[in-house]
């Protein structure tokens, strides 16, 4: 009974004890006399955890890519121009710290010219305008958007490539395909072109089908208000 006794004393007296995220993690009480002696001597107050405290959170902060160089929109108009030789443009950030995009460079000549300015240490936003033909007698023009990643490019700049891929879409707006390079392989001709006729066939395929049904709607419709029934409304 002696021991059950002292274990209810020292329980109450440390129960009008201050209590702090300090005492509780350590556990004892004859410690716990001496560190808040120590800590309101040198009027020193242990501050309540919060969660920054206990999980330090990233500093880093995913922000919005920069668009605003007029050169970028007027670049993406000359390569859309059918009146323009200009087949593609390149996006690079100011610096490895900064998140603003300028254009660091256009040309004529297609992929292949493209892939021979990327830069293995960077991340790049292209737009490139690919001819290609269905037969001796028809070619087409499509616009693809290239996402570059460098094999050597940096961590954190690969971190924020999802927030920036966003952004430069919303100002390179028209494209049909998006391809995700991560070496300059990736950018070869013949398999864009064989994903953009797939894009294309799909489409059409989707286009003429909805024909079909707003053609078979109103053929529906016609017939019953002939047979002077309810009209019936097209797809």
């Amino acid at each position: 009974m002696e021991w059950r006794g002292q274990n209810a004393r020292l329980r109450n007296q440390s129960a009008m004890k201050p209590q702090c995220t300090c005492c509780i993690a350590i556990g004892s009480i004859e410690f716990n006399c001496f560190l808040h002696s120590l800590l309101i001597s040198s009027f020193v107050f242990c501050p309540s955890p919060t969660p920054s405290s206990v999980f330090p959170l990233s500093t880093s902060v995913a922000i919005m890519a920069d668009l605003s160089d007029p050169k970028i929109d007027a670049a993406y108009q000359d390569v859309r121009s059918d009146k323009s030789e200009t087949n593609w443009l390149l996006l690079d950030y100011e610096s490895d710290r900064s998140d603003k995009l300028q254009l660091a460079q256009t040309g004529t000549g297609g992929l292949a010219e493209l892939r021979e300015v990327l830069d293995d240490t960077k991340a790049s936003y292209a737009y490139v305008r690919v001819t290609y033909s269905n037969d001796k007698e028809s070619t087409r023009e499509k616009f693809i958007l290239v996402v570059w990643i460098g094999p050597n490019c940096k961590v954190m700049r690969k971190a924020k490539i999802s927030v920036h891929a966003a952004d430069v879409k919303s100002v390179l707006r028209v494209f049909s395909i998006e391809v995700a390079a991560r070496e300059k392989d990736d950018l070869n001709e013949d398999p864009i072109v064989v994903r953009l006729r797939k894009v294309c066939t799909i489409r059409s395929a989707s286009y003429i089908t909805h024909l079909t049904v707003r053609f078979s709607a109103n053929c529906l419709d016609v017939a019953i208000n002939q047979a002077g029934g309810a009209s019936y409304d097209g797809v």
